[in-house]
Order: C-alpha cells, then structure tokens, then sequence
C-alpha cells in the first residue's frame, strides 16, 4: 500500500476484528446448521427404522387380522406385504376394514333378536309376509344407520345380514317353499350365532384395538416425518448459501490482513528510510559543526540557516512517513537549492541529492517488465522514435558509457562508487523507455524522469568534483539530457552544471532546436563553480 498513512492501521485493524468476529459468528451459524441437520436426519433416520418396524409389525399384525377376521367370515382379498409397500394404501386398508368389523358387531348385535323375532312370525305351510318381514328388518336397523341401505327393501336387506342368496327365492315370494327356506336359514344361522358370538366379538374389538393402534403410530410418524422434511430442506438449502458467506468473509479477512500487512511493511519500509535520510543530514551536521567550529562561532549565520533549512526538511520527511507523498519534501529541496547563493559547496547539496534520488525510487511505479537493453532496443527501433528521439536517447547512453569507463581508471572505492552511479543512471534511462513504449513521452513523464536523472547524477559530487576530468563526464551527460529535452520540444535550463539547479519549461516557439545551437548554449550555462565543500 504505496499510499498508506499511520491513521489506516487502526481503521484496517478495526476492519479486520470486525470480519473476524463477523466470521466467528457465520462459523458458529453453519456449526450450529450442521447440528441441526444432523440431528433432524438422525431423528429422520430413527423415524424411517421405527416405520420399518412398524411396517414389520403391521405385516404380522395384517396376518393375524386375516385369521381373526376369517373366523367370523369377513374374508381378505388383498396381500398384506402389498399393503406394506404404499403407506396410503395400508391406510386406506385400516379404514375398510374397520368399517368392515364395525359392520359385522353391528350385524352380531341385531341377529339374535332379529332372528327370534323373524322365525316366530313365520308360518309354515304359507306364503312370506312380506309386509311383517320389512316392518321388523326396518325396526332392527333403525338404531344401527350402518346397517341401513336405502337401495334394499326390508327382504333383501335381510338377505344381506344373513348372507343368504336371493336368488334362491321366487321372485315375488309367492312360493310357500320361500317360507321353509327362510326358516332353515334362521335356524342355521342361530346356530352359529349361539355358542361364538361372545367369542367373536371380543376378537373383533382386539382386532379393531390393533388396527387402530396402528393406524395411529404411522400416522404419528408421517406427521412426525412431514413436520422433519421441510425443516431439512430448509437447512440442506441454507447451508451451501452459509458457506459461500464464509468463503467471501474469509476472502475479506485474507484481503484486510494483506492489506493491514502491507500498510504496516510499508510504513515500517518508509520509517526505515526515514530514519535513514534523517541520519544522513545529522552525519552531514555532525560533520560540518566539528570542520566548521571556529568559522561558525565567529560568523554563525550560514549554520543557523543551514540547520534551520535542514529542520524543514526533517519536518517534511515527517510528512512524507505519514502520507506516503513525497512531492512536498523534494519541492522543499528543489526550491532552495534553486535559490540564488543558497547553500554553497557540494557537501549538503550532494546529500540533498542523494535524498531526492532516495525518495524519487522508493515511490516510483513498479515496472511491468524488467527494463533491459533487449527491450530498450527494440522500442527505439519503431518508426514513432525517429524523429531524432531514439539518437538523443543513445547520445545519452554514450555518454553514460564514457562515466563507466572512466570508473576503470579511479581507485578502488571512487572506482566502485562511479560503476555503481553509471549503472543507476542507465537504469533510469532505461525505465524512462520503457514506461513510454508506444509514443514519446509526454512534458510531465520527461520532467520526472529529469529531475531524478539531473539530482542522481550529482548525488556523488562531494567526493568526485576534486578529479577535473569528472566535469567534462558531468558536462557530456548533461548535454545529452538537455538535447534529448529538445527533442521532445522541451527546453532544460540547467543555471550551475555541477550543482544540479534546473528548470523545464515549453520551447513556445519552435518544436525542435538544432542540436548545434542547444550545444552553444549549454557552452553558456554549463560552468564549473568553485570546488567549496560546505
């Protein structure tokens, strides 16, 4: 986070307790889902075993019905284990047969009386009275609505009580054979009636009791079942959607602590160089006050406005830890050492330097690709470049050639200082490509890469201005820079060559500039001054 400030760790650091305590709290959710689920399909699954052996017990029990109910001739047609298979069949089989075994009490409650009465009202050796016989089937059946059937005279509905066959009778029972008929059924039927009638009705309410019994168990468990299904559902759905929150509360966190790791690396990277820089200028003062003691006691004003000077920049180092925004500090440094007669000598201008050198490649934009001479080579070579743009370009980089050639011939640490600085200057120049791959570069992209490359270029002024021949070096790469300026219709006035005071500015009247006039120009401008280290 390039543009991080002291006050955003506590806001991301408030952000990211927020997420983690939102995401404890989705986690405990889908934990808590989970236990639900799992407890509703265990309770499901308990469910489905208790149906199964209820299924099992039903089948039993439907066995014995079919005995229980043979017995008293109420016959089962259908398999039990068929019933098993469809709970709304098996249902619907209880209810029948209920009413079934409800019939047949009702019919065992009437017949003895109803047969007493019938065979005393019957006359042998004369014809049916049909109208006796309806009055008293009627007058059986009028508390039992069970046993009534609008659709059957008193006669046949008897018949169907009795289980006897109409068929067997004339058709308007007129025969006196009808009579003898009739009397022989009553009469065997009385007998069956007599000796098991207790019997079987105490079967019959120990079936009615199981059936209901067990219709009501698998009722239950339906209701129980029904009431269980939609509430998994409901979770089996909830779920996935729990765990995509927690998937994206995740990826917020890992966001906000990435983002939390890298304002905190990058402000522990811009403290480092802060104290670094600040270190810089109290070894430049430390220096100064031990070389410049008696000079300052008798004559303190250039102390005073070089420490006062070197507080402002201290200050605005400050404001640079806090808002990442360097401008305000190199501006400061740029303004006064453009000032008229203002901090003479190499020594702090040369530290200036190295600041605004230090600060311009801590908060450059990343490259997408590495800057090569391959690269370099093949942009210069397309046909938007060649106006002059790609031969100023190798000027430049000749002449940065001439300083790592001159390194060859210095002592070892001026030698692996002067490497070092060419490297770092082609660097630049070669970003400066790259960054404007496609169309030349604008005014603002050249002033930036120029202002870097002018103050880098000085950055070492302090230990090398002693060598005269280190000044033509100075001289050609600045030449360079400034013709390269003109070949993009800008203008660079460098006022002292060795002190690395500038000023870009539009060429208003003319595009382009001979080579050989901005030459006699910067012969003008580019005077050494005096060698003062201060």
């Amino acid at each position: 986070m390039a543009n991080a400030k002291p006050s955003d760790l506590s806001t991301l650091i408030s952000n990211l307790e927020k997420k983690k305590s939102d995401l404890t709290t989705k986690q405990e959710e889908l934990k808590t889902a989970q236990q639900k689920l799992e407890e509703l399909q265990n309770t499901q699954s308990a469910l489905a075993t208790q149906q199964t052996e209820l299924d099992n017990n039903s089948q039993l029990l439907l066995k014995e019905v079919s005995t229980l109910l043979g017995t008293v001739g109420i016959a089962i047609t259908i398999r039990p284990d068929e019933l098993i298979k469809n709970k709304e069949k098996s249902v619907k089989f209880v209810e029948e047969q209920l009413q079934r075994v409800q019939y047949k009490k009702s019919v065992l409650d009437i017949l003895p009386g109803l047969i007493e009465e019938l065979q005393s009202s019957l006359q042998i050796g004369e014809k049916l009275d049909i109208q006796s016989i309806n009055t008293i089937v009627n007058k059986a059946v009028e508390n039992n609505p069970q046993l009534k059937d609008p659709n059957l005279d008193g006669f046949n509905l008897l018949m169907k009580l009795l289980g006897d066959d109409r068929s067997r009778y004339s058709e308007n029972l007129t025969n006196t054979t009808d009579t003898v008929k009739l009397n022989k059924t009553l009469r065997k039927q009385k007998d069956l009636l007599a000796p098991t009638l207790d019997q079987e009705k105490d079967k019959l309410n120990e079936i009615n009791s199981k059936l209901i019994e067990n219709h009501d168990k698998k009722i239950l468990i339906l209701a129980k079942i029904n009431e269980n299904t939609p509430k998994i559902k409901d979770l089996e759905q909830k779920k996935p959607i729990i765990i995509d929150e927690i998937g994206t509360l995740e990826s917020d966190r890992d966001t906000l602590k990435s983002n939390l790791e890298g304002a905190t690396g990058e402000l522990e990277r811009r403290n480092t160089l802060l104290q670094s820089l600040v270190k810089q200028l109290d070894a430049y003062e430390s220096e100064r006050t031990s070389q410049y003691k008696l000079k300052d006691t008798l004559s303190p004003a250039d102390k005073e406005a070089r420490s006062k000077f070197i507080e402002t920049v201290k200050k605005e180092l400050a404001e640079f830890y806090s808002s990442g925004n360097a401008d305000g500090v190199i501006q400061t440094i740029q303004n006064k050492m453009n000032e008229k007669n203002a901090l003479p000598g190499f020594k702090l201008r040369t530290t200036l330097n190295q600041i605004i050198t230090t600060l311009l490649d801590a908060t450059a934009e990343k490259l997408d690709k590495k800057p090569t001479d391959q690269r370099v080579e093949k942009i210069l070579k397309k046909k938007e470049f060649s106006n002059g743009y790609s031969s100023q370009i190798s000027g430049l980089l000749a002449s940065i050639n001439e300083m790592k050639q001159y390194a060859k011939t210095l002592a070892p640490n001026e030698k692996t200082i002067v490497s070092t600085l060419a490297a770092q200057l082609k660097l630049d120049v070669n970003s400066f490509i790259v960054q404007n791959p496609d169309k030349l570069p604008t005014t603002d992209s050249y002033q930036k890469f120029a202002e870097k490359f002018i103050a880098r270029l000085h950055s070492q002024d302090a230990i090398m201005n002693k060598h005269t021949s280190w000044k033509p070096i100075i001289k050609n790469i600045l030449a360079g820079v400034s013709t390269l300026g003109i070949a993009l219709g800008i203008k660079l006035i460098h006022s002292k060559a060795t002190t690395g005071r500038f000023s870009l500015f539009f060429d208003k009247t003319q595009k382009q500039e001979k080579v050989s006039a901005v030459e006699e120009k910067l012969k003008e401008m580019l005077h050494i001054p005096e060698n003062k280290p201060r």
